[in-house]
């Protein structure tokens, strides 16, 4: 952690070069930090930029920070998975710039040397050799299918072809399940790989919401649960669920949308087991203050309750979404949510979050 703060704070060499050829640029401005703290987005770590979005960490109590997936940041309201973990950032960066365009594609398989170029300027925990040369053979192999391929099939491959890990492959699996099937209804609870975990449970819960009336009703409202219960402000999917995470679809809108019909149901059903946990409060006051209302102050008293029981992973995840709530909507929840995990994380020991809010905390915002 101590060689990532130190090379954001030294102005990164190769800015130029890089951005040319690798469709970033390191370092992030401190306006732009400020802006994301005020839109409470203190639960990540930026370190680059692009042209429609921001590059950063999000940051996980007890994981290796080399391990922390990479999301992007969109217009400070919403975010995406983007790429698995630093190391592999530029890799899908320089992926991202291709995959609408199989002419690009080809571009930069013939500009391949200048990508190599650029790549070497950035220090080791953002590169990994071996897979960039991985990622151009995936490139050639999938510019040399007969049949061509469409864009979501493109990045499905790619991202599978590359990480050929159970749950990522699972995930993937279900996607294309859900794609060609309008009535299927996802089951399996994938929850162990970190760049899963903040997307799958938003899949389950759009597909739950749109196929209710169709489906078995208390396997839809577990799926909505799951989704209600993740990280606010992530991956927000529309009706249409693709293998590339969408990002044109407002989160509140979505989290409003299922809270109104989880409430609804829950309460037409007599569900006891969602109506007595902590949880449903922060659903009820999300379906009653609607998704330009709520400034996430049930999450709070959720996290609270959590860390009464040790648990600080989903403590952490009600805390995320205290805050991407309140940046939403106004009001100090945000700042309150960032107190309450620094405290948190200083009494489990985990020190290098701890050290990044702190230094966050010293803009006195």
């Amino acid at each position: 952690m101590k060689e990532l703060l130190k090379w954001l704070t030294e102005n990164p060499i190769g800015k130029e070069q890089v951005e040319e050829s690798l469709n970033f640029t390191p370092g992030v401005n401190e306006a732009t930090l400020r802006d994301l703290l005020r839109n409470g987005w203190w639960h990540v770590l930026p370190f680059a930029s692009q042209s429609n979005g921001i590059l950063a960490l999000y940051m996980i109590p007890g994981e290796k920070w080399e391990l922390w997936p990479v999301v992007k940041i969109y217009d400070l309201k919403r975010a995406v998975n983007f790429a698995p973990n630093i190391a592999h950032a530029a890799v899908f960066s320089v992926f991202e710039s291709t995959y609408l365009d199989t002419e690009l594609r080809t571009l930069v398989l013939e500009e391949w040397a200048d990508i190599e170029s650029a790549y070497q300027l950035l220090p080791t925990f953002m590169s990994e050799p071996e897979l960039l040369s991985r990622a151009a053979a995936t490139m050639r192999e999938l510019n040399a299918v007969v049949e061509p391929l469409s864009n979501d099939e493109y990045y499905q491959r790619f991202w599978t072809t590359l990480y050929p890990e159970d749950e990522i492959r699972m995930m993937h699996e279900q996607i294309t399940a859900i794609t060609q099937d309008t009535t299927y209804l996802p089951t399996q609870i994938l929850q162990n790989d970190p760049r899963v975990r903040i997307r799958y449970p938003h899949l389950q819960g759009v597909r739950a919401y749109s196929t209710f009336y169709e489906s078995d009703p208390q396997a839809a409202i577990a799926l909505i649960w799951s989704s209600l219960t993740a990280a606010a402000g992530y991956n927000a999917e529309n009706i249409v669920v693709r293998h590339r995470p969408n990002n044109a679809y407002d989160s509140d809108i979505q989290d409003f949308e299922l809270a109104n019909l989880f409430v609804t149901v829950v309460l037409q059903e007599k569900m006891s087991q969602y109506i007595e946990s902590p949880w449903y409060q922060v659903f009820q006051a999300i379906n009653e203050a609607g998704n330009t209302g709520y400034r996430g102050k049930e999450h709070l008293v959720v996290a609270r309750k959590l860390l009464e029981k040790k648990d600080v992973g989903n403590a952490w995840t009600a805390l995320v979404s205290a805050a991407y709530w309140s940046g939403m909507n106004g009001g100090n929840v945000k700042w309150e949510a960032m107190k309450i995990a620094k405290q948190m994380l200083d009494s489990q020991g985990h020190t290098e979050i701890s050290e990044v809010l702190f230094k966050y905390e010293a803009f006195d915002l």
